[in-house]
């Protein structure tokens, strides 16, 4: 089953069943119709958990503001849940795990890639709720699961590329599309000293209810939509490609407040904290041109702090979500900076800024290397006093104490060869931490690493590429969106072989 919805205009649009007319790929508009939802169509199979099983909500990015995306099962859950399930699900368009990426012989291996990524494929990880797993594909679309057997629960088109995690709370799936463009006249007016708006298509965020994918609402932008939203206390948060942050009602989609920043947010997903001290939620997100993080009082949308660091470069700040350590009130965002114009190459810095203040409290430079095509940044993860965070600039994985930003250890990851040539791995998703092991998955792989050494443990080959995508577990099971176009279930066990 595959919904189709109407946006046609920049504004609050509420619908009921969807619309009828929606934007292919093409520069044609073409009229499609509505397809029927069959009554099996968002039920779980017989034998699907409990919702004590799975997270009952997924309310940002990476699951948790550590995105540390695992989730343990008692004991006694149901044998499939604590043991693990196998299934690969395509997606429209997906190409084939053990192949190349789209136009190729065309782009070269690494453009390529990253176009299939920015096209096809799921350009970061997927999302578990209440027995089901849902995704975004870059092929106009968004997916619910049947998390034990990988069947299609529902499929819903959408108007452009879906470029983030999936958030669901309330009934309802949350999504946003977008594009990575700039028209000409964008960037003439930049260069005049202008407002630049990012996203040459449609701009948009979308309520989808949870159990058949039919549209509920949505809300139109100028700018693109590509980052994910953060849910709370009944709101919806988000920047965007032009320059500003939302706060919407969830239900409704109708505008609590907007907040103008300039520049965009392109690919930095919405955080949270929640100052125990005052009772006052900050929600936090990075923008570009100019290169700040934001935190905005969750309430009225006043921005509360904004916090940058030298040297940022290209997209910087809005290119990467922010991770936060909600008990610690420690909020870690990282850019590419000191951009060398002679070699051709970058360097990531990894900052620590007090959630509370917005002071930044160390800025670590994790090393330079070729600076990478497209995303440029990478995804952090924290557990236990220390920030874990990969760099698609070198192929390293670093540990780093997370009050001082010292390094505690960094590991190459190594390298892979694809038709004879030999490529480092870009390591752009952030790592999870499961029973004792660090999971990272980048390049055609997944890394088992010791979190205490650095030592890479094992390397599974999962096949077709993984861009900025975070491993989810729950139970035995990892969940997993590629770049080739697949959602795909693998056990532990099989993941890395006498594992935890």
């Amino acid at each position: 089953m595959v919904n189709r919805h109407a946006r046609l205009q920049p504004s609050y649009v509420p619908t009921k069943g969807g619309g009828a007319v929606r934007a292919s790929k093409t520069l044609a508009a073409v009229s499609v119709a509505l397809m029927m939802v069959t009554a099996a169509c968002g039920r779980q199979d017989a034998g699907s958990p409990p919702g004590s099983q799975f997270p009952a909500t997924w309310t940002v990015y990476g699951g948790n503001p550590e995105h540390n995306a695992v989730f343990d099962v008692p004991g006694d859950a149901q044998p499939w849940v604590r043991d693990g399930v196998s299934w690969q699900f395509r997606e429209a368009m997906g190409l084939p795990l053990d192949g190349g990426p789209q136009d190729e012989n065309v782009l070269g291996y690494l453009a390529a890639s990253v176009k299939t990524t920015q096209m096809i494929g799921n350009a970061v990880g997927v999302t578990a709720v209440d027995g089901k797993i849902f995704a975004e594909s870059d092929w106009n679309r968004a997916y619910a699961l049947d998390a034990k057997t990988g069947k299609k629960l529902w499929e819903t088109e959408l108007m452009s590329e879906a470029m983030g995690n999936p958030v669901v709370a309330d009934g309802l799936v949350f999504v946003g599309v977008g594009d990575t463009g700039f028209s000409f006249s964008n960037v003439q007016r930049y260069a005049a000293g202008g407002q630049v708006n990012r996203g040459m298509g449609y701009g948009a965020v979308s309520a989808l209810d949870e159990r058949t994918g039919k549209e509920v609402w949505h809300f139109s932008t100028v700018g693109e939509d590509m980052p994910s939203v953060v849910y709370l206390k009944g709101r919806i948060y988000f920047g965007n490609g032009d320059g500003h942050m939302y706060a919407l009602d969830a239900k409704t989609g109708k505008p609590a407040w907007v907040t103008q920043v300039g520049g965009f947010d392109s690919m930095s997903s919405a955080n949270y904290w929640h100052d125990p001290r005052t009772g006052r939620d900050l929600v936090v997100a990075g923008f570009s041109a100019p290169n700040y993080l934001y935190a905005f009082d969750a309430e009225t949308g006043k921005v509360a702090w904004k916090a940058t660091v030298p040297g940022v470069y290209n997209t910087g700040m809005g290119d990467n979500t922010p991770t936060v350590d909600s008990q610690r009130g420690l909020v870690f965002q990282d850019s590419v900076v000191d951009f060398d114009q002679a070699t051709k190459t970058s360097d990531l810095a990894l900052f620590g800024v007090d959630a509370s203040s917005g002071k930044v409290t160390w800025e670590t430079k994790l090393g330079r290397g070729p600076s990478p095509l497209a995303y440029k940044a990478a995804i952090s993860m924290v557990r236990d006093g220390v920030v874990y965070v990969g760099n698609p600039a070198t192929g390293f994985l670093t540990a780093l104490d997370e009050t001082s930003g010292r390094v505690l250890w960094r590991t190459d990851l190594g390298t892979y060869t694809w038709k004879g040539k030999e490529y480092h791995i870009q390591n752009r998703g952030g790592p999870v931490f499961y029973h004792g092991v660090l999971y990272q998955a980048a390049g055609a792989y997944v890394f088992a690493v010791d979190p205490a050494s650095g030592r890479v443990l094992s390397r599974f080959d999962a096949g077709g590429r993984y861009g900025i995508v975070n491993p989810v577990i729950v139970g035995g099971t990892m969940y997993l969106g590629n770049s080739w176009g697949w959602v795909t279930a693998t056990p532990m066990s099989k993941v890395h072989p006498g594992g935890g």
